[in-house]
């Protein structure tokens, strides 16, 4: 079992995307973050800064980004 001793959160939301998250990757490996972990990214209401007011979750929010992007 992993034990994350490392972790940094994200908050996705209209102002904070798929593309922002990938442009701090070698802050957070700088840091020594090994884990990350987010909040919810599925199809929320929109303008949500938190997700957690979820409509779809078999939808990506648009506002964060795409499925690809996910990947």
């Amino acid at each position: 079992m992993y034990n994350p001793v490392s972790t940094y959160r994200i908050q996705f939301h209209q102002n904070f995307n798929f593309e922002a998250f990938e442009n701090i990757i070698p802050y957070l490996q700088k840091l020594g973050v090994k884990t990350v972990y987010a909040s919810p990214v599925f199809e929320s209401v929109p303008g949500s800064m938190h997700g957690y007011d979820g409509l779809n979750p078999h939808q990506i929010n648009p506002e964060t980004g795409t499925e690809d992007q996910l990947k």
